[in-house]
């Protein structure tokens, strides 16, 4: 049987970045795909219990959750790390820039 989840994140905003917690209990490395396209953050992922060949006990869960990302995400830093059943991602902003001053000359 297969269920699908929307897996639990939490958001947090500082400063310089956002971080994204999920939350993909029995999740491994080889069966979670982060990507970015078209500005679209999707994080993908499929958790298995049981053996296929019995399926009267065999069970499969996938977590799909999508984020559009704004302009302010430095896509090309974006980091991943996955421990114990939890995905941290790091999401830096794109250090703003800081108004220039233009010196006026009296004539």
């Amino acid at each position: 049987m297969k269920t699908k989840i929307q897996p639990l994140v939490d958001i947090i905003d500082f400063e310089k970045a956002f971080y994204l917690y999920f939350d993909l209990p029995g999740v491994n490395e080889s069966n979670l795909d982060v990507d970015v396209e078209a500005n679209i953050l999707s994080v993908h992922a499929k958790q298995t219990i049981g053996d296929p060949s019995h399926p009267e006990t065999y069970r499969e869960k996938i977590y799909e959750s999508r984020y559009e990302l704004g302009e302010t995400i430095d896509v090309e830093k974006i980091n991943a790390k996955l421990d114990h059943g939890v995905l941290k991602l790091d999401l830096p902003k794109i250090a703003k820039k800081s108004p220039s001053k233009i010196k006026i000359e009296v004539a």
